[in-house]
């Protein structure tokens, strides 16, 4: 007995050698992955943070690009994640990656129109494509906007690499069938931020949070309502609020930001894999937004909704007015900032980008 069990010891420890030792296999993953560090440099690990709750579009996405870095890299480059709002809150994020506390996050713009107004006046057209194209315009493509608006958000201490779609818009009213902007015009309208762009549309808009819409619908404080058609569908919008109209007049969602000093800290392979990465994710989000959307509309039909679509001219006509109200309402800070001039140029790009769609 004891002998054989002296042999099963020699035969263990045989097998343990052999593995750890990498034996006579003929796997070379582990050249390859230290091939592939090699022309990226040394490895580097991040800390990625996300406000967003678990299963949001913008979440979701900043998980497949992690993933797909780390991929691509062969684990030159890895993350340490800290999603749903488990790091901070989303209004908390621009202070933790612009100090260096965190690397990479989705950024809503929106939380930092003070440190950056450039970032606040484009990226939104007529439909997916046109507004994540007219984005990459004004931010990437054009030389003159380009460079003014990353110079802005390095001062802010920051990289923006690319953004998400917003997606479809929806317009919904409890009692009325809507078609067109002329519709709302007699209902009284909540929304949890941009009233005063409906406002001038002629909309009888007023500021309503959006954990109170729901209950503002149901009761009768307010007659319609809009907003992104994931958020109209989580919140169960539609039960309150059938009457629905489709817009298709699209803002860029959150920007996908890094902080500027890691960004500069890496190689130039390490930063050319990230923003490879980036724009394959954005084009990810886009086929997977129309899937999505498509999918939701589908249930939304199936719950009883009547469902139209806005013209394309109010569509146009809201973000005409957009525009006018970005400029009045940041153009102050952009004054504050020394970037007077570089938010003129940001504005007529924008202008005659939307006048030749």
């Amino acid at each position: 007995m004891k002998k054989s069990i002296s042999i099963l010891l020699i035969i263990s420890l045989f097998i343990v050698l052999t593995v750890g030792c990498g034996g006579n296999t003929s796997d070379d993953s582990g050249a390859s992955s230290a091939a592939v560090s090699s022309e990226l440099g040394e490895p580097v690990t991040m800390t990625v943070i996300c406000g967003f709750p678990d299963g949001d579009m913008a979440s979701d996405m900043l998980i497949y690009l992690c993933d797909l870095i780390e991929e691509k890299s062969e684990g030159n480059i890895t993350f340490t994640r800290h999603m749903g709002g488990t790091f901070c809150t989303l209004a908390e994020e621009y202070g933790y990656v612009s100090s260096g506390a965190a690397d990479l996050n989705m950024q809503l713009c929106g939380l930092v129109v003070e440190e950056m107004p450039l970032w606040n006046i484009a990226g939104y057209d007529y439909g997916y494509e046109k507004s994540l194209a007219q984005f990459n315009y004004v931010y990437f493509e054009n030389e003159e906007t380009a460079a003014a608006c990353q110079a802005e958000a390095a001062a802010a201490g920051v990289k923006f690499l690319g953004s998400l779609t917003a997606g479809l818009n929806v317009y919904g009213a409890r009692n009325t069938e809507i078609t067109c902007l002329e519709d709302l015009k007699g209902l009284s309208f909540g929304i949890d931020r941009g009233a005063n762009v409906y406002s001038s549309l002629g909309l009888n808009a007023m500021a309503v949070a959006q954990e109170d819409v729901y209950e503002s619908l149901s009761r009768g404080v307010i007659e319609s309502t809009n907003s992104g058609i994931g958020a109209y569908y989580t919140n169960m919008w539609y039960e309150v609020a059938p009457y629905l109209l489709i817009s298709q007049a699209i803002s860029s969602g959150p920007y996908i930001s890094m902080n500027i000093d890691r960004w500069n800290s890496l190689t130039e392979a390490q930063q050319e894999l990230i923003q490879e990465c980036v724009d394959e994710t954005m084009a990810y989000d886009l086929e997977y937004y129309n899937d999505f959307a498509e999918q939701v509309l589908t249930e939304l039909e199936a719950a009883g909704c009547t469902i139209n679509y806005m013209p394309e001219e109010d569509d146009m006509a809201y973000l005409f007015a957009q525009l006018e109200v970005n400029e009045e309402d940041n153009r102050s800070y952009a004054e504050s900032l020394g970037d007077g001039e570089a938010f003129d140029l940001v504005v007529e790009a924008t202008r005659e980008y939307l006048n030749n769609d």
